[in-house]
């Protein structure tokens, strides 16, 4: 005889049902459900699988507040949760999962990764090669590739009547040569720019705003005036204070999976138009929309279910699923997705010996290495074929942009230690 019984975790109720397995990954049941991460933003990307594989619904939940010292002007936020349909045994795995959404930093998530204490991890940017070896000690392999598309957006507050920007006005404006809101057809107010510490968007805001020879425009503590706080580590939200009418002088930057997916609420801001387009899936996923940016799972290979999941993520039917949850997939095609085979192998560069050592290099390309500063260090055309491009590098981190003859560009960053 079956005896019913429910558990309450987290508000969430569920049912004792017997033995959950998915119809989509075979052998996979929500107690081998590997245990995985993600870097900030892509933290619910656990509970999505989970609700997916498992054809769990979810609700929207809210809440208000860090506690009681965030600022009261903050609306309540949104933030998706399950809802369980297995036994408690299974909801205790699968919570476990889920409450790993919440904020990490880069080092942290991949150090989990690379440590093997998590088998599937979610990233902005690809694995570095001292990543990769410091995996190997640890007697793990990884792989990665990307995913799926995220985009940056540029935003204000909705009073401000600038609601299109070029990208000359935007590098402009991030390195301090637009001191007021008129000189881009706006009123006569003071630009107040905001600059986040946050590693992945301080790396995304130097792939795709600052050009060779930029001086940055750098007060990186001006959302403490917009209704955000900072309490040393990390920063709350501060586009939130873009809501407050006052503000409308400021301008920030935030990426489209934040904004749309996890949190699309009427009041936050907008986003601008940049170059006459609106960022949408459309316009980001035809690569109109100009700030876009890969999202990238990494695998380690010994775990059988997690190589399950990882290779799963790029089938039609994986994309779908992050099409599904307003995530933005690969490619799109005639009936909803792809119009041709997602790549195998993700581009990796190395530096060794002298030498930028780029694959894969199946197509013309050219690539171009800039320091962290915005200096153009290398920028040459390499013929197919070619893997190689001879450069002099001193030890530090450099970001190198991959720009095929056909196909999305792409931009990794690299560590040179000798």
């Amino acid at each position: 005889m079956l005896v019913s019984s429910f558990l309450c975790i987290g508000n969430v109720c569920a049912q004792d049902v017997g033995p959950t397995k998915s119809d989509k990954i075979e052998g996979l049941t929500a107690l081998n459900f590997p245990y995985m991460r993600g870097e900030k933003y892509l933290s619910d990307l656990s509970m999505v699988l989970i609700c997916h594989l498992f054809n769990f619904d979810y609700t929207w939940k809210y809440f208000s507040s860090y506690g009681a010292e965030y600022v009261s002007s903050v609306p309540e936020m949104g933030i998706r949760k399950p809802q369980y349909n297995c036994s408690d045994e299974e909801i205790k795995h699968l919570v476990r999962n889920d409450m790993d959404a919440e904020y990490l930093d880069k080092k942290d998530v991949r150090d989990n990764l690379l440590s093997g204490k998590r088998p599937l991890i979610f990233m902005k940017s690809p694995l570095l090669e001292d990543e990769i070896m410091t995996a190997k000690k640890n007697g793990i392999t990884v792989a990665y590739k990307p995913i799926g598309l995220d985009a940056t957006l540029v935003i204000n507050n909705k009073y401000n009547p600038v609601r299109d920007l070029t990208e000359e006005q935007v590098r402009q404006i991030y390195t301090g040569k637009v001191p007021n809101w008129k000189i881009v057809g706006g009123d006569s107010l003071k630009m107040n720019v905001a600059v986040d510490l946050d590693e992945d968007l301080t790396d995304i805001f130097y792939q795709q705003f600052i050009k060779e020879g930029d001086m940055v425009y750098e007060k990186r503590n001006e959302w403490t005036a917009i209704g955000a706080m900072f309490d040393g580590k990390r920063d709350r939200f501060p586009f939130y204070g873009l809501v407050i009418s006052e503000d409308y002088g400021y301008i920030f930057y935030y990426q489209y999976i934040f904004r749309y997916v996890l949190f699309d609420r009427d009041w936050a801001p907008p986003a601008m138009k940049i170059n006459g387009v609106l960022p949408t899936q459309e316009s980001i996923l035809d690569g109109s929309y100009p700030y876009s940016t890969n999202i990238y799972a990494a695998v380690n290979t010994g775990h059988p279910m997690a190589k399950k999941i990882y290779d799963y993520l790029t089938t039609a039917e994986g994309q779908q699923m992050l099409y599904d949850y307003g995530y933005i997939p690969l490619k799109k095609r005639t009936d909803g997705i792809m119009d041709q085979p997602l790549p195998e192998v993700a581009p990796e560069i190395k530096y060794a010996d002298g030498y930028l050592v780029a694959r894969p290099m199946a197509v013309p390309q050219r690539i171009a290495v800039m320091d962290l500063n915005g200096k153009r260090i290398a920028d040459v055309v390499v013929p197919a074929g070619v893997d190689r491009v001879a450069v002099t590098l001193q030890p530090g981190v450099y970001l190198v942009k991959m720009v095929p003859e056909k196909g999305r560009p792409a931009v990794i960053k690299i560590a040179v230690t000798r």
